[in-house]
């Protein structure tokens, strides 16, 4: 499956001269984190989304085909993650 979420945001870092760990101080979550999202091993929730594409001055819309759902913000992107990977609660 595409990873489309971790791809844009490496491609924003890597255009932007950035690492991984830059990154993740300035959005607030941890190296482990932005290595995840990257990596797809991890679905991020909407409002830390919004934090890493605000970063770029971008909003998610411009980069990515999502909703947010009233579940505590959690992502659910659209064709991109297999629902098992979007958490519910």
């Amino acid at each position: 499956m595409e990873n489309k979420l971790g791809n844009q945001l490496r491609n924003l870092r890597i255009k932007r001269g950035i690492s991984q760990e830059e990154l993740a101080l300035q959005a607030g979550v941890s190296l482990r984190t932005v290595q995840r999202f990257e990596n797809s091993e991890t679905t991020p929730r909407g409002d830390t989304v919004q934090r890493l594409f605000q970063i770029f001055g971008k909003s998610p819309e411009e980069v990515l085909d999502w909703s947010m759902e009233d579940n505590r913000g959690f992502l659910s992107t659209m064709g991109h993650y297999p629902k098992k990977c979007v958490n519910r609660f």
